[in-house]
Formats: structure tokens, C-alpha cells, sequence
């Protein structure tokens, strides 16, 4: 992993046919993986709100894994530290000259 691990995360996937007694579709926190290293980093932004007329601050998550990491686009990642739950809304990868490149994931914190 090239950037560096600020925690280690579990990995949550739901199975496909996860519906609860009304058939709607649930989350379930199986665990896929656990102690995977990650590094989970916090930002501020400040938009501009036209509608409003007021400026807001926008806060977002950024996650890096190791590039050989089976994550999906549909799981859910825990930190172990603080127990905090992410919904992963985009996954990408940096270009690079050498070796993998880490995943970059864009978060959503649920809890």
C-alpha cells in the first residue's frame, strides 16, 4: 500500500437475496474480510449555496486500499477503531509506473 494506513477496516457484503419479511432488500453485516489495512482521510469544503445565498461547509471521506483488495462497488466498510460505517459511492485507480496502484474510494459515513 503506497499511501499510508491511518486503520484497519472490515469489509461488510450483503448477499443478493437479503430481503426482509416485506421483500424489501436489507443490509447485512457479513464480514468479508477484516483487519484489512486502510488509510481513511476526512475534508472540509466550502460551497457556495446559490439557492440559499449562503455558503455551507461539505465534509468528505476518502478511502485508500491495498490495489488487490476484493472490494465492491455495492459493500460497506467498517473502521475497527471507531466502529464508524461508510457506503462506498465510487471506486477508482490512480495511474502509475510501478507495481499496483492503490484503490481510491470515494465514502459516504452512515453512522
Amino acid at each position: 500500500m503506497r499511501a499510508r494506513a491511518t486503520t484497519t477496516v472490515t469489509i461488510l457484503r450483503t448477499p443478493p437475496d437479503t430481503v426482509d419479511a416485506y421483500g424489501d432488500p436489507t443490509d447485512d453485516h457479513t464480514p468479508v474480510a477484516t483487519g484489512v489495512l486502510a488509510s481513511i482521510l476526512l475534508s472540509n469544503v466550502r460551497q457556495y449555496v446559490r439557492a440559499e445565498n449562503r455558503t455551507t461547509t461539505v465534509t468528505t471521506y476518502t478511502g485508500r486500499l491495498l490495489g488487490t483488495t476484493d472490494v465492491r462497488p455495492d459493500d460497506r466498510i467498517k473502521d475497527e477503531t471507531t466502529n464508524d460505517i461508510y457506503s462506498i459511492e465510487r471506486i477508482g485507480r490512480f495511474p502509475t509506473y510501478a507495481g499496483i496502484a492503490d484503490l481510491r474510494l470515494d465514502l459516504k459515513k452512515t453512522t
